[in-house]
């Protein structure tokens, strides 16, 4: 369980540290052409990024964890992400899909339009919730073969 502890706190850091990246090279693009979007407002996207990075890589971890099998860590992952996107992304065409989109994380992602409005205390927290529930399950979840057989 601690290796899945620590594999979680490097991913983490990882998407973090990109998640900085994103937003210097925002900040300075912005600032280059001049798109009048404020740091505030670039750090609520490039936040809303990372939550949203970081609940899917745990949930990566989480299927790894439990299965002991990285293909299925990834696939899983990967399928849920794409799933969730869909279902998000089509949802303004297809009616029957209102209702499912407020579960997607990419949901909580763009509705709250952070790039004009800013920081969505409430939909940051979804994304914050999915990333921290993920990571819970996935140290509890630890995939132990019978080593005595």
């Amino acid at each position: 369980r601690r290796v899945t502890a620590e594999k979680l706190l490097a991913m983490a850091a990882e998407v973090v540290a990109l998640g900085l990246v994103l937003l210097v090279s925002l900040w300075v693009g912005a600032q280059v052409i001049d798109m009048g979007v404020s740091f505030v407002h670039l750090a609520a996207a490039a936040t809303g990024a990372v939550l949203l990075a970081v609940g899917f890589g745990a949930i990566a971890l989480l299927v790894g964890a439990a299965t002991g099998s990285r293909g299925a860590a990834v696939g899983v992952a990967a399928a849920l992400a794409v799933a969730a996107y869909l279902v998000n992304s089509l949802a303004a065409l297809v009616s029957q899909l209102e209702g499912v989109q407020k579960l997607t994380p990419f949901y909580h992602y763009e509705a709250p339009d952070p790039l004009r409005e800013g920081f969505s205390p409430a939909h940051l927290g979804v994304l914050a919730a999915i990333a921290v529930v993920a990571a819970l399950a996935a140290v509890l979840a630890v995939y132990r073969p019978d080593i005595g057989t």
